[in-house]
């Protein structure tokens, strides 16, 4: 993990308005300044982290309040960092500890700098402004041209005693071409305007076929746009058929028709069936207690009946023994002596009946609790084996989970309807028709294109120039440019449009020690296939690719021609200059993990240019953080975290 802004504070400073606070997040970032106001993260963000210790950056405030700045980053340490400062004076680094408490790490510029490069990973400033900072003044075309040494520049041609004279490049080659028109040859005029009209031909039908293939790839592009559509909706099935093969199904559990009503009645009838069945389990409880203290002793065990039946029959014996006196009247005495053992063996008898009734109570609750359970198991045992096999054990978890799989076919129905819409769509199926057909159409297109555009050297134009002069002068006219011209006078403006800096070279020198030291040429074979790819792109397959040479001059492979960086129009070194650096960018990701900062450097563009750079950036920021600067709907609308400064 490298340097990752989380948050960016700024007061009176120019570009932001005048208390700004903005919350950052990894991917694309877009940063909205005020109407009206150029933007400036990437100045600011270089002055804050590569403080000179001068004060020279106080001339970023608006002089309306104190400029101050505040920058929250995560350290390649995976720790939080904290910048803040007055600019043109003093500031402190902080540092996030466990606590989550602001701990001030050093106050002192110098220590400040080291501090950070060690823990964010930063390279040097100029690779940070170079390499990681893209803004309009930085585009090829708004930088002043670099002046170049010229072996003969202010050395007079002429005698010493005549003034010295500024010679144009190209003047000795001019004066001599002068001088060989002089020569006109009419026969060989007119071969050459055979030749010429040839070329001017071949030209035009080769812009031609490179515009009708121009179209064609436009085409293709909105087709497969269009196709995409149906690529997503058969993807969307897929993910909803997955998700309906993860769960299970009524059917497959084997569940009867009315299984979510009884799933409805589950949790109160399972709560009901356990409240009755804990009941007989408390009677029974106590009903076992009863019947442990209710324990019935043998009848011959009994004292009472002992009692009675040993006083019966002393008496019985006593009235035999003494029958002939008046002792026999004791025998009488065994009737209530029986008696009271007969009421004992009662009360005997009685307690058994007793101990019999609690235990077929107790059997009785036993039955009972079967009972319940069995009325339960009958009606809820589908519902319970569905429950064990899905994993849950409420009849609440039971329908919350089948009413997801609910959702998932009710999905499921939708996108295969749109689906089935889509492929029924008689216009999509007439853009794969029509796909088919101008792929082809465009690949044969292609074949001819390399075949007129061999031998092809300029553009026709130039060719149809010097055919009507040659015209001209076959029909007797003199053209004023058939006066040679004085070497040893004063050339002040050239006729051609100065050759332009090729931005290459210095952008992979600027790289090479990020790239362990990496050569030129290493370098430029590096960069070269992802570098074309995005210039395919960007100029709407005008070029096809990118080639770089042993010291990275960059030269442009069109149709039939190579066209060297120095050679481009503005609006293409641009995109040359663009190319390069999101690729460097791009491959410096897991390198480095620098964020990616732009000042509003596409302002003008078109729109489609503009969506097209959006979505490059967009995907580079799928690999290192992107802070683009700018109010452009475009942007905005595209980025992952929108945020006004």
């Amino acid at each position: 993990m490298g340097m990752l802004i989380l948050e960016l504070a700024t007061q009176a400073i120019k570009g932001f308005s005048s208390q700004a606070r903005a919350v950052l997040k990894p991917g694309y970032n877009v940063l909205v300044p005020p109407a009206g106001t150029p933007p400036g993260v990437g100045v600011l963000l270089s002055s804050l982290l590569y403080n000179d210790g001068r004060g020279s950056d106080a001339m970023l405030g608006t002089g309306q309040a104190p400029a101050r700045a505040g920058l929250t980053v995560q350290g390649r340490d995976g720790k939080a960092y904290r910048l803040v400062r007055n600019l043109g004076g003093s500031g402190a680094l902080h540092r996030l500890e466990p606590n989550n408490t602001w701990a001030v790490v050093s106050q002192d510029p110098l220590a400040i700098n080291n501090l950070l490069r060690d823990a964010l990973g930063l390279p040097s400033k100029s690779q940070l402004e170079e390499l990681f900072c893209l803004s309009a003044q930085q585009l090829p075309s708004r930088r002043p041209a670099e002046p170049k040494s010229s072996s003969s520049s202010g050395k007079p041609l002429g005698p010493a005693s005549e003034p010295a004279t500024k010679l144009r490049p190209n003047a000795l080659i001019e004066a001599a071409m002068a001088a060989s028109k002089k020569k006109f040859d009419p026969a060989q005029a007119q071969q050459d305007v055979e030749r010429l009209r040839a070329e001017v031909q071949t030209g035009k039908a080769l812009e031609e076929s490179q515009f009708r293939l121009e179209g064609m790839q436009q085409r293709i592009f909105e087709l497969e746009e269009r196709l995409k559509q149906l690529d997503r909706l058969v993807e969307e099935v897929d993910r909803a058929k997955q998700s309906m093969r993860s769960g299970h199904s009524l059917d497959a559990l084997g569940l009867p028709p009315d299984a979510f009503e009884r799933a409805a009645r589950y949790d109160d009838a399972a709560k009901k069936r356990d409240e009755s069945i804990q009941k007989l389990r408390e009677d029974e409880m106590a009903g076992r207690a009863e019947a442990e203290s209710a324990h019935v002793e043998p009848i011959w065990l009994s004292r009472g009946f002992q009692i009675g039946m040993g006083a019966g029959l002393l008496a019985l014996i006593l009235g035999i023994v003494f029958r002939d006196t008046a002792g026999s009247y004791l025998a009488l005495l065994d009737i209530p002596a029986f008696g009271y053992a007969g009421l004992c063996a009662l009360r005997w008898i009685g307690d058994l009946q007793y101990r019999d009734s609690l235990s077929r109570k107790l059997s009785m609750n036993k039955d009972r609790e079967q009972k319940l359970n069995l009325a339960f198991d009958n009606e809820f045992f589908p519902i319970k084996a569905a429950m064990r096999i899905v994993g849950v054990e409420t009849g609440k978890e039971f329908l919350e989970f089948f009413g997801k799989r609910q959702a998932a076919e009710e999905t499921l129905a939708a996108a295969e309807a749109k689906l089935g819409m889509a492929r029924s769509d008689p216009q999509l199926l007439g853009a794969l028709d029509e796909q088919d057909a101008l792929v082809a159409q465009a690949k044969v297109l292609e074949e001819q294109i390399a075949a007129m555009g061999a031998g092809v050297m300029r553009d026709w134009r130039d060719a149809e120039a010097e055919l009507q002069e040659i015209e001209a002068q076959l029909a007797g006219g003199a053209a004023p440019a058939d006066k040679p011209a004085a070497l040893g006078g004063s050339f002040e403006a050239p006729a051609d449009k100065p050759a332009k800096d090729d931005p290459v070279p210095k952008l992979l020198g600027c790289a090479q020690e990020l790239f362990a030291g990496a050569s030129l040429e290493a370098l430029g074979g590096t960069v070269r296939d992802r570098a074309s790819q995005y210039l395919v792109a960007l100029t709407d397959r005008r070029y096809l690719g990118v080639e770089l040479d042993s010291a990275a001059n960059a030269s442009l492979v069109a149709p039939g021609r190579k066209v060297p960086a120095g050679q481009l129009d503005d609006r293409d070194l641009d995109l040359l200059y663009l190319s390069v650096k999101l690729t460097l960018v791009e491959k410096l990701a897991p390198l480095s993990q620098v964020s990616f900062v732009l000042d509003e450097p596409f302002m003008g563009w078109d729109e489609p240019k503009l969506q097209l750079v959006s979505r490059m950036l967009k995907h580079i920021g799928t690999m290192t953080q992107v802070v683009h600067a700018s109010a452009l709907p475009a942007h905005r609308n595209l980025a992952d975290n929108p945020a006004q400064i």
